[in-house]
């Protein structure tokens, strides 16, 4: 299945910086954003986004679409293609 190597690149970018892993809470929710991710926010306290912290990041369910080629017989068998992927961001503002 597609979604392990999905999730290795989607975290690789944010794993590297910060004290535990993740990063200031605006890069980790951008990266994974820009790589075509939905992004659900579990926030703990009130402070603004940019004085949060990141706790974890657990990968969601993936959304698949089915599409056949332009110009494909009705018959033809459609292909699975990620739409996108979710990921649950914890975060302690």
């Amino acid at each position: 299945m597609v979604v392990l190597p999905i999730a290795a690149v989607a975290l690789a970018s944010v794993a590297h910086a910060g004290p535990q892993g993740y990063g200031d809470a605006e890069t980790v929710i951008s990266s994974l954003e820009e790589q075509g991710n939905y992004v659900i926010l579990n926030r703990t306290g009130n402070l603004p986004l940019e004085d949060c912290t990141v706790t974890r990041v657990r990968q969601g369910p993936s959304v698949y679409v089915y599409e056949r080629a332009v110009g494909a017989d009705s018959k033809s068998v459609p292909a699975k293609i990620l739409d996108h992927g979710t990921y649950y961001v914890d975060l302690k503002c």
